[in-house]
């Protein structure tokens, strides 16, 4: 897969430093690194930022898509072999230490009759924190998935409001959707909008 970066000249190279570095980055491969679909729309949604300071420290391009289960870093030009290393190290890092922070929980509506509020009301917390929530196999729980910080400020925003009951933390869960098996089920997932597609 190949991308296209836009042109980075921080440093005003010219003449045959500049073309030295023109064959350099043109002889770096994009490197590609295994994720999944759910945790990297968590991912790019909570570190677009840190995401943005590696591209532009770097000289590289960090695609916000996965293809085949798989996110690519590419070298821009003017991006020289250190450099690239560099990036991909960085990357690397970020990626490993959101991974590590990641948990699952299972909740439960307080009252049934109250449903249709909230379920708005957890659209709305959707939208506005990066986490995904859905309906679990038993169709009697929600699961909720994300950084452990983000999951926090969710539940506890819902447990004031009265809305919701904590059931357990669920360690298997997590490891299953950090897996790229899931990806399996993962049918119709919609990265624009998750939470719509889950709540159906």
């Amino acid at each position: 897969m190949s991308l296209v970066c836009e042109e980075i000249d921080t440093h005003g190279l010219r003449g045959k430093e500049n073309q030295v570095e023109k064959t350099e980055s043109a002889e770096l491969k994009p490197q590609q690194y295994e994720t999944t679909k759910k945790f990297f729309a968590l991912f790019v949604r909570a570190h677009g930022e840190d995401l943005q300071e590696i591209e532009t420290d770097f000289k590289v391009k960090v695609s916000r898509q996965i293809y085949g289960g798989k996110v690519t870093v590419a070298p821009c030009e003017h991006c020289t072999g250190e450099e690239f290393n560099q990036a991909c190290d960085a990357f690397i890092i970020l990626h490993q230490n959101v991974l590590q922070r990641m948990k699952m929980e299972q909740f439960l509506f307080k009252d049934q009759e109250l449903t249709v509020r909230v379920r708005k009301r957890i659209r709305v917390v959707g939208r506005t924190h990066p986490v995904l929530i859905e309906l679990s196999e038993d169709r009697k729980h929600w699961k909720i998935y994300g950084e452990n910080v983000f999951v926090e400020k969710v539940l506890n925003d819902l447990e004031k409001e009265n809305l919701i009951t904590r059931r357990m933390s669920v360690a298997h869960g997590v490891e299953a959707w950090n897996r790229e098996e899931v990806e399996e089920n993962d049918a119709g997932f919609n990265d624009k909008n998750p939470l719509e597609h889950m709540l159906g």
